[in-house]
């Protein structure tokens, strides 16, 4: 078990994260919406911006001084597991590529000064003796370390016995107390992710997946508490002197009673669900750390003091802090570790934004950063040397997504928004286009030296070009179309409505349209190309009232429907396959996507398409990544500067592995292209795959045939403009009160046709 272990061991990260401000968490909502299904914001005009007062501890910068430890300390391996009296502490292990696996060498507990580099080796493993699992250090500069220990005769298979200990060491790693526990509920899934936390009195808390084992001062068992409903993803002690457990499941914080051997859940206070790290402060409860900002967290007040930001201090990743700690002084310390190549140590010193040697700086505007964002922001501010670039989280302080995207939307509306802005989150964005909130892009492409508007596939521009306007550059892109067998839709793209009803009426066993989406879905599909036929834009005259509309309604809600949401994907493929099922929408986030729609059909197949008049091909184009200046920007020169960095060919290829999109730029692109054809040489044997029916399929080098197929449904994509989408969720919203049964289609159509009226006459 302990060369299994060794060998499996990897670094874990959390999935969740803390966003937080000045303000309280009461009544504020937990974000995360998809960008199809977010609401608009409808700001008031009397409404006022709190944005500056919010952002307003940014005045305050915390100056980096960078150490890189990777030759010292294995990002693979080994983790940092504190910090207590100005001294980092970490568990330094090396790691060995066997090829098959990736092994872990013997353990060191160091302690560390972050100033002068002195190094103490606390405590070390011993071959087929003993090994160190996790550690906490305490106030005094001691240490609780949790082990295993083995005994026996490894010559001898199955003559090894392991037991557990728990020890702790003063700071020049002398023993205070040794305890052994031959028998520990832990499983060994528990082992490699085990938590550790002690309090104000030297008691642990020892945290696995269903259990966490208490242990007093002494190092003797002080019960065991139940942790089942719970996912704990961080355990820490808190200057009130309390051991907390982080509980995703309920976004809360949960002291542990020793006394009782329980939880607290009385005294829980709330959290963000996107925290990042939780730490013991001396000048509030915890320090907590989302994807941008480092906060003060009181759990009396369950509020959130904000102190920097990690891309204005340069720190890249906020999933990488293995550590967080204040200094005596006011400095800050980070250690991070990106799991495979790199560790890092930072002493972060706060400095007055007016003493600090880059003082001009630009804002980029966000509902939600992303890592991606910060890490390229992060490192653009490494290497500018005139002016740095500072996101504006406008989730800052507890704020729901839709209210972030109101903050946001009501400062564009006022004159007072950022530099830059990204533009994915925000719906209706025609009123902001005709309010003159943004720049138009088209002008600095022209006059680029790095690219032109030439260099970015013209469909991608045009879903943020609005009346020969380019109002943002976007990154990425997703294709979304609709297939289906061959020998049921035929073998050339396009068709119409009316093409579509012969194909459900030919195939009256079908149990369902769609083998991935309700019958109902099929209501969007046909409106996509079918409001010219029931409303008049221009004119501002709406005709859904129709008999017409009425009877399109009526076809929807005959369809059968034997879709079922939990279906697994390879029954949707078989469902295809044998005509249960006579379409699949197909959404292209990459060119695996290709081989994928082949796989699932496992016969001839067409990418017939949204359904048009003409019949005409057509499929949805949709971005990412889209980047707008705004015109009350006073440093658009340096925000455009910092655009042609971003989207520069050599970043846009880099990081477009990490995102299921595909690259706007052509010649990213076409760099992605050769990788997956083969072109680009290397084994077709590590392209990867997916497991499907319970086995892995492995993926195979794009064909020809794909990518022409690829460009044909490239050459026909266009977007859905901001008009069409909010009449088309209108149409929606009305027309599933038909489709649950609580209406007749009269008086749907009669409703929809009021509240569309409503909106071309306010347009």
């Amino acid at each position: 078990m302990f060369q299994r272990r060794l060998q499996i061991r990897i670094r874990m990260f959390a999935t969740a994260a803390l966003l937080g401000g000045i303000l309280s968490l009461g009544g504020c909502g937990k974000g995360g919406q998809d960008n199809e299904t977010a609401g608009r914001a409808d700001s008031s005009q009397s409404a006022e911006s709190d944005t500056e007062q919010l952002m307003a501890y940014k005045d305050m910068r915390y100056l980096p001084k960078f150490t890189d430890t990777s030759e010292e300390y294995d990002a693979f391996g080994s983790s940092g597991i504190g910090f207590a009296n100005d001294t980092f502490y970490v568990l330094k292990r090396t790691s060995v590529d066997r090829g098959e696996f990736i092994s872990i060498g013997g353990c060191q507990l160091i302690a560390r000064s972050p100033d002068t580099g002195e190094e103490k080796v606390l405590m070390e493993d011993e071959a087929r003796k003993r090994q160190i699992h996790t550690a906490v250090p305490l106030e005094d500069g001691s240490v609780i370390a949790f082990l295993s220990i083995w005994e026996g005769n490894w010559e001898e298979f199955g003559d090894v016995s392991e037991s557990y200990r728990l020890c702790r060491v003063d700071s020049d790693g002398n023993e205070i107390f040794s305890r052994d526990y031959p028998e520990l509920p832990l499983t060994e899934t528990d082992i490699i992710n085990l938590k550790m936390a002690a309090d104000s009195q030297g008691r642990c808390c020892l945290v696995g997946q269903e259990t966490a084992q208490l242990f007093d001062e002494e190092g003797m068992s002080a019960g065991t508490v139940d942790l089942s409903g719970k996912y704990i993803l961080r355990a820490a002690g808190s200057r009130n002197g309390k051991v907390y457990l982080h509980d995703y499941n309920t976004d809360q914080l949960i002291p542990v009673d020793f006394e009782k051997a329980r939880l607290d859940m009385e005294a829980a206070c709330p959290v963000m669900k996107s925290m990042r790290a939780l730490v013991y402060s001396e000048k509030a409860d915890f320090l907590l750390c989302d994807e941008t900002t480092v906060y003060q967290y009181s759990c009396e007040e369950a509020s959130y003091t904000p102190l920097f930001d990690l891309q204005d201090s340069q720190v890249p990743n906020a999933y990488n802090l293995d550590v967080i700690g204040e200094m005596e002084d006011g400095r800050i310390f980070l250690f991070s570790n990106n799991g495979r190549d790199t560790t890092e140590m930072a002493v972060l010193t706060p400095t007055p934004l007016s003493e600090c040697p880059i003082q001009k700086m630009i804002t980029f505007g966000t509902v939600s950063p992303g890592t991606e964002l910060v890490e390229r922001v992060a490192k653009f501010n490494r290497q500018s040397e005139d002016f740095t670039v500072s996101i504006l989280n406008y989730s800052i302080g507890g704020r729901s997504y839709q209210e972030a995207i109101d903050a946001l939307r009501l400062d564009l509306s006022i004159g007072k928004g950022p530099d830059l802005c990204e533009l994915g989150f925000l719906r209706d964005t025609e009123s902001l286009y005709s309010a003159g909130c943004f720049e138009d892009l088209s002008p600095y492409l022209e006059n680029s030296d790095q690219f032109g508007r030439e260099d970015f596939f013209s469909q991608a521009l045009d879903v943020y070009t609005w009346q020969g306007q380019l109002m943002a550059i976007p990154e990425y892109f997703i294709l979304r179309t609709i297939a289906g067998r061959s020998d049921i839709v035929g073998e050339t793209m396009g068709w119409n409505v009316e093409d579509l009803k012969t194909v459900i009426r030919s195939h009256p066993d079908a149990e369902m349209v769609f083998d991935n989406m309700s019958s109902d879905y099929l209501f969007k599909v046909c409106v996509r190309n079918m409001l010219g036929e029931f409303l008049d834009s221009e004119g501002k005259k709406a005709n859904l009232d129709s008999e017409e509309y009425i009877d399109f309604l009526n076809f929807i809600n005959s369809l059968p429907d034997g879709y079922v949401e939990d279906y697994e994907e390879e029954e949707a493929g078989v469902r295809l396959q044998d005509g249960r099922a006579l379409l699949s929408m197909k959404t292209i986030y990459s060119f695996s996507d290709l081989e994928m729609i082949d796989f699932t059909f496992k016969a001839p197949y067409t990418c017939v398409g949204y359904p048009a008049s003409d019949r005409a091909p057509d499929c949805l184009i949709f971005c990412n990544g889209a980047n707008a200046i705004t015109a009350a920007s006073s440093e658009k020169e340096c925000a455009w500067r910092f655009m042609e960095w971003y989207y520069s060919q050599e970043r846009n290829k880099n990081y477009s592995q990490f995102w299921a999109s595909l690259p706007a730029r052509k010649d990213a692109f076409e760099q992605a292209l050769k990788e997956v054809t083969g072109e680009a040489g290397g084994n077709e044997d590590n392209l990867g795959g997916i497991y499907r029916n319970g086995s892995l399929v492995n993926f195979r080098w794009v064909t020809q045939e794909e990518v022409d197929l690829f460009y044909s449904l490239l050459e026909c994509a266009r977007p859905e403009t901001n008009s069409e989408q909010v009449i088309l969720e209108i149409m929606e919203e009305e027309a599933a009160y038909l489709f649950d049964g609580n209406k007749t289609a009269e008086e749907v159509a009669k409703i929809t046709q009021n509240r569309v009226q409503l909106y071309l006459d306010e347009r």
